[in-house]
């Protein structure tokens, strides 16, 4: 399936913390409950933000992402990655990459980290 992607420039923004509720991914998580969660959630809603925080749930974050992309119509995405200083008893601590992705349905500015994707939807 061909994805059609645009560059072009738009006038709505939408707010990270304002307007969007989140939805944390663990790595112990089930993929299918996540998604049922958003798929769900983007019924009434035009905004979630899906954030991980380790390694292991980063990835998962990127196939939930790509796959609500394919099942929801005309979503945009904008990505950000932060570092964040993980205290550890007994240890140094460590620095540990934030993973956070904003999916809605309503048009975003195009910049660093957004991509602007139509999946046509599926032809009945």
């Amino acid at each position: 399936m061909a994805q059609s992607c645009t560059t072009t420039t738009t006038t709505t923004k939408v707010a990270l913390a304002a307007s969007a509720s989140t939805m944390r991914v663990t790595s112990g998580g089930k993929m299918r409950n996540y998604i049922a969660f958003a798929i769900r959630h983007f019924k009434d809603h035009e905004s979630l933000v899906i954030s991980a925080a380790n390694d292991n749930s980063i990835v998962k974050v990127i196939s939930i992402v790509e796959l609500l992309k394919r099942t929801v119509p005309s979503l945009s995405q904008r990505t950000t990655i932060n570092p964040v200083d993980v205290q550890r008893k007994g240890k140094s601590n460590r620095v540990q990459s934030s993973f956070s992705i904003l999916l809605t349905t309503a048009t975003l500015e195009p910049g660093p980290g957004v991509q602007l994707c139509a999946v046509p939807p599926p032809s009945s």
